[in-house]
């Protein structure tokens, strides 16, 4: 019997020594053992992982470019944000995937949504005021789907974003008012947006506008969103490191689109795109706000508050 559990126990095999020194104790003591079945492999059927594993991982599951050894080398850095249209056209060569990735983009403009409905609720509160409130958020969608239009990654509503540009634009200059005819146009507007937003497109007018920076973004908006994100998320999202910790996703966000909004300011044609002076502290905001998304990356409270003040530094500099 010892010479028997050697040979199992050198062949590596202790599970069957056990089984034979039970076979032995068990004729030993004149019993019968049973020895353990192991269960059955499980069968499945095709409705048992429905709606739990995606059908197709690239076409549903997967977000932002392949690695470039999967294929052609990307443009850029690689975002994360969903596929773009297919046939979406490429119309910048400018590689706004430097200063802000595809989801940031998409996040931002889900949110002006949320905006946008508590300015246009009630007819009675969009002409006391709201109006004001919403004439900001067509004009920074309008901005924000200028970008996607350019965008040299992939990102959502790419085939659509001439046209939401566009209408977004228009919108926002009926805004100017709180008439009747002013919110049926916001309405109309608010309407298309949830509508891309659910996955819809858009009807598409006529062929869009070439892409005219100064026709597209009105100056005084985007210093409202610089002093907006400032004020309301960078500030207060890197004074202390609880804060930096928790919100670190919308700090990085607002570093992104305060990176953008610093690059609109110079393209040609924008107010004051010639003054040399002040085309240099758009430069300084830029790169202090992609020193605020290296900080949240490599999770450098000092780096990011430092970061900030360079931001309000440069913002200074500029206004005296």
């Amino acid at each position: 019997m010892r010479s028997e559990l050697l040979r199992v126990h050198w062949a590596g095999g202790l599970e069957v020594a056990a089984l034979v020194c039970l076979s032995w104790v068990s004729q030993v003591a004149g019993q019968r053992v049973d020895v353990p079945r192991r269960a059955r492999t499980p069968e499945w059927s095709s409705t048992d992982t429905q709606g739990i594993f995606f059908k197709d991982a690239f076409e549903d599951g997967l977000r932002g470019t392949r690695p470039a050894h999967f294929g052609t080398p990307s443009t850029g850095r690689s975002v994360p944000g969903r596929s773009a249209e297919d046939g979406a056209p490429e119309a910048s060569t400018f590689a706004w995937s430097r200063l802000v990735s595809a989801t940031s983009l998409e996040d931002q403009i889900k949110l002006e949504r949320i905006e946008l409905d508590q300015a246009i609720r009630q007819p009675a509160h969009f002409a006391a005021g709201g109006h004001r409130q919403a004439r900001r958020q067509f004009l920074m969608l309008a901005t924000w789907f200028a970008v996607v239009h350019e965008y040299d990654g992939t990102v959502r509503w790419k085939a659509d974003a001439a046209a939401a540009r566009d209408r977004f634009r228009t919108a926002g200059q009926a805004a100017h008012v709180g008439s009747l005819a002013a919110v049926q146009v916001a309405e109309a507007a608010r309407d298309d947006l949830a509508q891309l937003i659910r996955g819809g497109s858009l009807e598409s007018a006529g062929e869009p506008a070439d892409q005219d920076w100064s026709q597209i973004a009105d100056r005084g908006v985007l210093m409202n969103q610089l002093e907006v994100s400032f004020d309301q998320v960078l500030l207060p999202g890197t004074a202390q490191t609880n804060a930096f910790r928790s919100e670190g996703e919308s700090v990085r966000r607002h570093a992104e689109l305060t990176a953008v909004v610093a690059e609109i300011l110079t393209r040609e044609g924008m107010e004051d795109a010639d003054n040399d002076d002040y085309v240099d502290f758009c430069r300084q905001i830029q790169t202090a706000a992609g020193k605020v998304g290296r900080a949240i990356e490599s999770q450098d409270a000092a780096a990011a508050r430092e970061a900030t003040a360079g931001i309000h530094r440069s913002c200074t500099g500029c206004h005296e």
